[in-house]
């Protein structure tokens, strides 16, 4: 028994001893853990803060790289500017009237003779209406009253090669006196700013609605219900001609399948302006009929006397435009009425001489 007991014993104090290893080799292993965990969090804070500053250095190396590119921008503009002036004769400048001037800001640019034509670029023509569209059109408005406005296209774009036009009325609208647009760039804003001086026999002089010349007039809106019934003489667009040889003996296949587009613009920034798009008629561009039910359609007019109305005719096959006119909506007539359709160069020349749509307006 005593012998028992002994060996007994010694297994319980061996166990205990194996325990006692066991829960020390824990015991280390953690704390070996929580050094381990304490070393990677003082690594974490300092690669926290090494990314602090570089996140700084980069904010302020772009800022820096704008800023230099802003300069090389305002430099190329500087220099492109200064090669294209001449030689001016002090004898001849003392002859003009309008001297150009940058405009600045409304109290030093009011400040300025009247003789002083202000220039003002179409993106910041824009940037000035964001921030309070409202007053910011007042501010012309009043500004236009006494004072040369001149609008031109971002020299920016110019130099990227982008002559798209941009829509002249939101400047029309404004009270701007010249609004200058690419001329080499045939699109629908060219056919806009034709539609805007078509009205006074393309003399290149229109007068501005009486609320923006400062005379007591209230610029009522209008509603008006169009039909599109049908067209004449529309050609193939010339592009696809000279893509598909559709050019026989001189003389243009009215091969189309046209639908018309018609879009409003009343000088709103960023309007979305299609208002009504016809069904296409397949395979017919010599006399094209639309007059159904659906293509009857009805727009409200805000601002009539700088608004445009703005039709154009695509074929449905290729997508290339064929012709399209704009007409002033405070010149418009009831009744059946004739739009001449003008071509991709703005003239009616050749195959689209008779081109012409026959549209129903009534004034509501």
């Amino acid at each position: 028994n005593a012998k028992r007991l002994l060996d007994t014993s010694s297994e319980v104090f061996t166990n205990a001893k194996r325990d006692a290893a066991q829960e020390q080799d824990e015991v280390n292993t953690r704390r070996q853990t929580e050094c381990t965990i304490a070393q990677a969090y003082r690594k974490f804070l300092m690669a926290s803060k090494l990314a602090k500053s570089v996140s700084l250095q980069t904010k302020s190396a772009v800022e820096i790289a704008e800023e230099k590119e802003r300069a090389e921008e305002r430099a190329f503009e500087y220099k492109f500017k200064v090669e294209r002036l001449g030689c001016t004769i002090p004898e001849l400048a003392n002859l003009t009237f309008y001297h150009s001037t940058k405009f600045k800001t409304w109290e030093e640019s009011r400040k300025a003779p009247n003789s002083h034509m202000h220039s003002i670029s179409e993106p910041r023509v824009k940037q000035i209406l964001e921030q309070d569209e409202e007053l910011q059109r007042e501010n012309f408005r009043k500004f236009t009253k006494s004072h040369i406005c001149r609008i031109f296209p971002s020299w920016r774009k110019a130099r990227e090669n982008q002559r798209l036009n941009y829509d002249p009325v939101v400047a029309h609208g404004l009270g701007c006196q010249l609004v200058s647009m690419n001329f080499h760039s045939c699109d629908e804003h060219l056919l806009l700013n034709d539609g805007r001086f078509r009205v006074n026999g393309s003399s290149g002089y229109v007068l501005k609605p009486p609320y923006l010349r400062g005379e007591l007039f209230s610029d009522r809106p209008q509603s008006w219900r169009f039909n599109i019934l049908r067209g004449f003489y529309l050609p193939k667009g010339e592009a696809s001609i000279l893509k598909k040889n559709l050019l026989v003996g001189g003389v243009f296949l009215p091969s189309v399948s046209p639908f018309v587009r018609v879009s409003l613009y009343e000088g709103k920034v960023d309007a979305k302006p299609v208002l009504h798009e016809t069904k296409a008629v397949r395979k017919n561009g010599f006399s094209p009929i639309w007059n159904e039910g659906d293509d009857e359609f009805e727009v409200k007019v805000e601002k009539p006397s700088v608004a445009l109305l703005l039709f154009t005719v695509w074929d449905q096959e290729t997508s290339d435009f064929i012709a399209g006119a704009a007409v002033s909506v405070n010149h418009l007539r009831q009744g059946y009425r004739s739009i001449a359709l003008f071509d991709s160069l703005h003239s009616r020349i050749g195959p689209y001489a008779s081109a012409s749509l026959i549209v129903r307006a009534q004034k509501l």
